[in-house]
């Protein structure tokens, strides 16, 4: 495996022979390593985006001798799908839950006129002001367009079948 920089040109390009191509494919691992390090390159900390390279490679050859095959980033459809069940759950409890809590409420009883639900003697109006308990601001950061030396587009090279890699600007 060899990392090329270039810093003149604000270029890398990760190389790999077909046996590692095997542990840290073309595909997902050249960009998930390129992701560990590229944000260090930009800030032209070499040294912590060279540390940051061999750190990531170490755990993704890890993992391949764990699992028998390489890393792959979790896909962001997994997640959707995870949150979806989650969210189906949930929706089972509280709907169990609210229908047992209105099986409890007297109030739910049918009454031939609007007024016959009416308890006048639970509630009292004495004021007639309002008190905010609880406010909330949100800021919305302003978009800028990213430039294309700031971009971390990973190009991938696999016309050979004896060597893989990728790279781009950072």
């Amino acid at each position: 495996m060899v990392f090329l920089l270039a810093p003149k040109n604000h270029d890398f390009y990760v190389s790999t022979d077909n046996k590692m191509r095997q542990r840290i494919t073309d595909e997902y691992g050249i960009e998930y390593l390129a992701d560990s390090f590229v944000p260090d390159l930009k800030d032209n900390e070499y040294g912590k985006a060279y540390t940051a390279f061999a750190a990531t490679v170490d755990e993704m050859l890890t993992y391949y001798e764990k699992e028998g095959k390489p890393y792959v980033p979790l896909d962001p459809w997994a997640i959707v799908g995870i949150l979806g069940t989650a969210l189906l759950l949930a929706a089972i409890v509280y709907g169990s839950i609210s229908s047992y809590l209105e099986e409890g409420m007297e109030t739910t009883a049918h009454a031939a006129e609007a007024d016959d639900y009416l308890s006048y003697s639970s509630v009292r109006i004495t004021h007639s002001k309002d008190t905010h308990i609880r406010t909330s601001e949100s800021r919305r950061a302003k978009y800028e367009p990213k430039t294309s030396s700031s971009s971390s587009h990973i190009t991938t090279s696999s016309c050979d079948s004896d060597y893989g890699g990728g790279g781009g600007k950072y």
